[in-house]
């Protein structure tokens, strides 16, 4: 069982014209609820992609199909990051719009964006995996096209991971915004304790490298519900 630790002070998201549970960003995790478990003896070896010099400490994957409309922001949300010691890992599930092309502008703006593009649509699951599989970050994390991040999220997921070694994943509270960017409601997430009634880790969460590396990223054959299965693997 890995620890888990959910709080923020407040965040902001993103509604979009298509329904998505992952919409946000967080600004702060200042106060914790925690659920004990057990930790593995002695930390797993990681000396992977992530220890080579010069890797980034957080790894953020973005997988997209046919997002265009909000995928310029949501990539502009993680480059306004207080926190800079990043890599975003943009996967194309063979999207037919726009997407190829502000892809492709976001790469040759920033070297610490990197992208790669399914030939098929393989949904979210594979794509994650896909991501994953190129990550060099001790931390990891994803997002979506329609989210956006405040600019301190990372940096307080990150001091609040490094601060607190015995937590292995943190997550935060969220906002829903529409296109203006105007508050539609704030969702107030329940204790990891509640992980077994429902998903409650939704759009902004940061979780250690070797909990990926253990549960063997996401399940394929869960399309809707990898994440939550990623969580409840992760809490057993």
């Amino acid at each position: 069982m890995w620890t888990v630790a959910g709080a923020c002070q407040r965040f902001r998201a993103v509604k979009s014209s298509k329904p998505s549970e992952h919409c946000g960003g967080c600004s702060g995790c200042e106060r914790s609820r925690r659920v004990r478990g057990r930790r593995p003896h002695e930390e797993r070896d990681v000396s992977s992609a992530a220890d080579q010099a010069g890797s980034p400490a957080v790894s953020i994957v973005l997988p997209v199909h046919n997002g265009a409309r909000y995928l310029a922001g949501s990539i502009d949300s993680c480059r306004a990051q207080s926190f800079a010691d990043w890599e975003l890992i943009v996967v194309d599930d063979a999207s037919t719009d726009a997407t190829p092309e502000i892809v492709q502008q976001a790469v040759a703006k920033d070297p610490r964006i990197r992208s790669i593009r399914n030939e098929t649509n393989l949904k979210l699951p594979a794509s994650l995996n896909a991501g994953f599989a190129l990550a060099r970050g001790r931390f990891f994390s994803w997002t979506s096209d329609d989210n956006r991040y405040l600019p301190g999220a990372i940096e307080a997921m990150v001091r609040a991971l490094e601060s607190s070694p015995e937590i292995a994943i943190v997550y935060c509270d969220y906002e829903i915004i529409d296109a203006r960017g105007a508050v539609v409601r704030a969702e107030r997430l329940e204790g990891p304790e509640h992980l077994a009634y429902g998903n409650m880790i939704r759009a902004c969460f940061l979780y250690r490298r070797e909990v990926h590396e253990a549960l063997g990223g996401y399940r394929t054959d869960l399309y809707t519900a990898e994440d939550y299965d990623f969580w409840l693997r992760a809490s057993l």
